[in-house]
């Protein structure tokens, strides 16, 4: 059920208007301030295609930190060691041949897993994912509305406006 009512603050307007109170200091969610990070030099062209991209989703969503620089490359570079990977396996096959001739499994298969697991943490930490997003919507950060995205949900969001219980009038 949508809440109701005046949207709350965010805490760094309650902090410019020196209305912050001990439940909003509890947890900090601006650390580097609203505003698109950059990459650094160091990251390869694909990489730094995958950062741009992460960018690009999460301020659309509408909570990114200038701070997340650091956790977007990770997740850029593990994104291209995943793709990089993936080609990998699709040219050599998941099984090849060993240095004493033997079948043995891709080392790429074994990359590639860890980078997956290693990309899943950095999702949960970025807000990638329902959990995740719904994590970041109970500290009160806002995202985007579902309903703008679905148009079976905006359908749904509109009938369900339209209702009303009985004796309403």
């Amino acid at each position: 059920m949508p809440r109701t009512g005046r949207p709350a603050k965010p805490v760094e307007q309650k902090q410019a208007e020196g209305t912050v109170r001990a439940r909003d200091r509890q947890t900090a969610l601006l650390v580097g301030g609203r505003g698109t990070p950059k990459p650094s030099a160091y990251l390869t062209k694909g990489q730094m295609a995958r950062f741009a991209a992460l960018v690009k989703e999460l301020t659309a969503a509408g909570y990114l930190d200038l701070a997340d620089r650091g956790m977007l490359e990770l997740a850029a570079i593990e994104e291209d060691n995943v793709d990089l990977c993936n080609r990998s396996v699709d040219k050599n096959g998941v099984v090849i041949l060993g240095a004493m001739g033997g079948p043995i499994t891709n080392p790429a298969v074994i990359a590639r897993a860890k980078s997956l697991s290693s990309l899943r943490q950095l999702y949960a930490e970025l807000g990638i994912g329902p959990a995740s997003r719904a994590r970041m919507q109970n500290l009160g950060m806002k995202g985007r509305e579902p309903s703008n995205d679905i148009p079976a949900v905006a359908k749904f969001a509109e009938a369900r406006s339209r209702l009303r219980a009985v004796g309403d009038e």
